[in-house]
């Protein structure tokens, strides 16, 4: 509910009062409470529209210390947007996605090194990102003539698409002529289709719980892999490599298992904490993809906060402080990155 049905209210209230005291005590009252009834009245109601505007309420607020202004739930997720100081927060299922503050310490990171990694980026996949801003990194590379997206959360496509809330920082990528967007299986689609990919850029929720816990099996970078060129290239988000080590490490070992050469990298995002991604190359062996991708240059594109000197520090990880598996590999069959995702290095001793 919002603030207008109480304002209203107000106003019936006062009015129905006015006209009791004045049957009550007569006509020498009906002046002095015209007056002030009258100012009441005329004070809330000019002051409506200021009450909406700053106190309209949605039923999360409760969870957020900032002003929500703008809240939804899709079949895939809740989705909450919050304000401070003209910035903007984005939330799905309650967990920090994204900042309008800072989000290119997440997305520079994401799209420029995979692409430029890759020997042509011309075709490209993005799954996932159903926000737009993959996209609008990918749109920036010169060389590219066709992005296909898959979408994961429908719902927050659409509202990605149309929503001036995401359009003033997509850059409407959408509505791109070098985009074309679909709703499918994504499996399936891997599975069927015969199109080949330069770059693949995976850009899907943290593994939380098993529905998502899908998109980081050994299945589906196996599809991934087969859509890929020869000297392809496939980045997925990872979640944390701090707050969430062993399932970080774990994704890592997944990609590797199927045989293709991994790139660890990390960053600090100010408003969302240590991130981290997997690079993946079917082509380049570990030691040749880290050198190439020390030796990468971002000016040509213009990234907000990507360059040589940050790639590098993206690339060094120092010593682990959490004890690591190698051996664990998460399949459909055995889903275990959700769990220790959500189980984090606070149980681990």
């Amino acid at each position: 509910q919002s603030f207008t049905g109480g304002v209203y209210f107000l106003i019936i209230v006062a009015f129905i009062y006015l006209i009791v005291k004045v049957f009550v005590q007569g006509k020498q009252s009906l002046h002095s409470y015209s007056v002030v009834g009258l100012t009441s009245i005329l004070i809330i109601a000019l002051s409506a529209p200021l009450a909406l505007h700053n106190y309209v309420l949605y039923p999360t607020q409760s969870q957020y210390f900032d002003k929500v202004i703008f809240s939804t739930q899709t079949p895939f997720q809740s989705i909450d947007i919050t304000e401070w100081k003209g910035q903007k927060w984005f939330y799905y299922n309650g967990i920090n996605n994204f900042s309008t503050i800072d989000e290119w310490l997440y997305y520079d990171p994401l799209v420029p090194p995979a692409m430029l990694l890759a020997e042509v980026p011309s075709n490209v996949l993005v799954i996932g990102g159903d926000n737009g801003l993959a996209i609008r990194e990918v749109i920036k590379h010169s060389s590219v003539t066709s992005i296909y997206h898959l979408q994961i959360d429908t719902a927050l496509y659409n509202l990605a698409k149309s929503s001036s809330l995401f359009t003033e920082i997509n850059n409407k990528s959408f509505d791109h002529k070098l985009v074309k967007s679909a709703k499918a299986n994504i499996f399936d689609h891997l599975h069927e289709n015969q199109s080949k990919y330069d770059v693949i850029i995976v850009d899907i929720p943290d593994p939380s719980d098993i529905e998502l816990n899908q998109y980081y099996t050994q299945e589906f970078y196996q599809l991934c892999k087969q859509s890929l060129v020869n000297k392809g290239m496939l980045i997925t988000q990872a979640g944390s490599p701090y707050f969430a080590t062993q399932a970080y490490y774990c994704i890592a070992n997944t990609v590797r298992s199927i045989n293709l050469e991994v790139l660890p990298m990390h960053n600090q995002i100010l408003t969302a904490g240590e991130w981290g991604w997997i690079v993946a190359s079917k082509d380049l062996k570990a030691d040749e993809l880290k050198t190439h991708a020390k030796l990468l240059r971002f000016k040509p594109l213009n990234t907000v906060w990507l360059n040589n000197e940050a790639m590098n520090m993206m690339l060094s990880f120092g010593k682990n402080t959490v004890s690591i598996n190698d051996s664990l590999i998460n399949t459909l069959k055995q889903p275990i990155v959700h769990s220790l995702y959500t189980t984090g290095n606070w149980d681990l001793n």
